[in-house]
């Protein structure tokens, strides 16, 4: 079959919104690190890891891909060494088809032009009509000549973008603007409403595939067309909750009853009437989840909670360095009586600093909340589900 046949098959079976039927394997449930250390066992090339990733790198760099028939992608990386994903040319046209099903109408894809911020490329983006710009090195200016109609990139890329002097000497109003990769913080939606006039929509996009997209509406809804999704809940917080994926469009890579360790807000129905599991939002990462000591255990603290506290503080980021050291990097310096709260929903650590604000580097995604001490969290899931 042609790539382009392909595509067009993958793009209307994307419009028609149905949800898979099949079975949920009865698999126990493995986790990132478990598959990372059990890499050559999850893909049909036998490559470890640390060989998947070397190929990865020696295809960024050459533009060519060292093993005929697949590419080797590099995730973008929240900490640590970037995840590495494996596609076949059906898989990345079935990827192609299939996004542009979920947000461009039969009118919109004839007419796209299309900006893509990211931190690697791969020839899963490659596309004519698709141009792909390094967040490490961006260039409002081509940007802003370019104009692109669909424009797509992390929350952070795209107000520096914004905030840019190209930007403002030459504003362009993309028909469709797209957040992926980072969590997307309503001060972030506000900015970017604002500057580009058009209301953000969010791709929940990893090395594991394309796992959410989002709707007029503001809410992501999950890729039940594609796989097949359950949910570890919080006790605590039942409208939290860590997916777990079983992915029957993939062949490159298995992913079978696959925990992925991101921290998303579920939601009831959406007004889109789309029958997908709708996402109010994905707060950000397990690892990164902040923890208040609680008797002999420790309590999470969700980071949508503590950016409600946080919306007039300006920018942002907290490190909890461990349980009684936490850092607090803000600029402009917020009120005492946040700092107060602040320090007391963190549970009163010892040492609690405030310093000026530090922007990430431009290779780094942006994270407003970082921890820093490893704890496991596992015992905070439903017992039922795990």
């Amino acid at each position: 079959m042609s790539s382009k046949l392909a595509i067009a098959r993958a793009y209307l079976a994307a419009r028609r919104e149905r949800k898979l039927r099949l079975p949920i394997p009865d698999y126990a449930i493995t986790g990132e690190d478990a598959y990372a250390a059990n890499f050559a066992c999850f893909n049909t090339l036998g490559l470890s890891l640390d060989e998947a990733r070397k190929l990865a790198r020696e295809e960024l760099e050459t533009g060519r891909s060292p093993y005929p028939g697949y590419s080797f992608g590099l995730s973008s990386g929240t900490a640590g060494e970037p995840g590495v994903f494996i596609t076949t040319q059906a898989e990345r046209d079935r990827w192609l088809g299939t996004v542009l099903g979920k947000f461009l109408s039969p009118s919109q894809l004839f007419t796209l032009n299309a900006a893509l911020l990211l931190k690697h490329n791969n020839a899963l983006y490659n596309s004519s009509r698709v141009t792909f710009y390094d967040v490490a090195n961006l260039l409002p200016a081509a940007i802003c000549k370019q104009k692109p109609n669909v424009l797509i990139g992390p929350p952070s890329a795209l107000v520096r973008l914004a905030n840019s002097p190209a930007f403002r000497q030459e504003p362009f109003q993309p028909h469709m603007l797209i957040c992926a990769a980072e969590a997307l913080f309503p001060q972030d939606r506000e900015k970017l409403t604002q500057a580009f006039q058009t209301k953000p929509r969010n791709l929940y996009q990893a090395k594991e595939g394309f796992l959410a997209a989002g709707c007029t509406h503001g809410h992501l809804h999950w890729n039940e067309d594609l796989m097949r999704v359950e949910f570890l809940h919080f006790k605590s917080r039942p409208d939290r909750a860590i997916p777990v994926i079983t992915d029957y469009t993939r062949q490159s890579q298995t992913f079978t009853r696959y925990r992925i360790d991101d921290v998303i807000v579920l939601g009831e129905k959406c007004p889109c009437k789309t029958p997908f599991q709708k996402i109010a939002t994905v707060e950000g990462r397990l690892q990164d989840l902040l923890l208040r000591p609680q008797g002999d255990t420790y309590e999470p603290l969700f980071p949508l909670d503590l950016n409600e506290l946080l919306l007039g503080a300006g920018e942002y980021t907290i490190r909890q360095h461990s349980p009684e050291y936490v850092s607090f990097e803000c600029t402009p310096s917020p009120s005492h009586s946040v700092q107060k709260e602040l320090r007391q929903i963190l549970g009163n650590p010892a040492r609690f600093e405030v310093v000026p604000y530090r922007p990430p580097a431009p290779t780094k995604k942006r994270r407003r909340f970082q921890r820093l001490f490893k704890n496991s969290v596992k015992d905070q899931f439903n017992p039922t589900l795990i």
